[in-house]
């Protein structure tokens, strides 16, 4: 599986919910920047319920939970932002897939 397939996924699950999927740069992240979900937690749990739902069958399940569960968050007033800090935000693209 690669940062790309996830990245791929989620930007089309995410059309479905009222959440943004974005560049973040949190905590202890030195100004790196990485894949993060902004809304409310349900939301954004849904969100990743949806991505590993859709990714099980071609994937390894264990490594997809794994990668999508150990995210961080941070407080945004009411909503919460879930960030991945090894996952590479893209901005998917079928252009890009080509390119791979």
């Amino acid at each position: 599986m690669t940062q790309l397939n996830i990245i791929q996924t989620l930007t089309s699950i995410v059309k479905e919910f009222p959440v943004n999927l974005r560049s973040y740069s949190g905590r202890g992240m030195y100004g790196n920047y990485c894949a993060a979900l902004s809304g409310s937690r349900e939301d954004c749990m849904d969100v990743i319920k949806h991505t590993i739902v859709s990714l099980k069958d071609n994937y390894d399940f264990e490594e997809i939970v794994e990668c999508l569960l150990s995210f961080r968050q941070d407080q945004l007033g009411l909503d919460i932002v879930m960030y991945w800090p090894d996952l590479e935000f893209v901005t998917y693209t079928p252009e890009i897939e080509e390119q791979c």
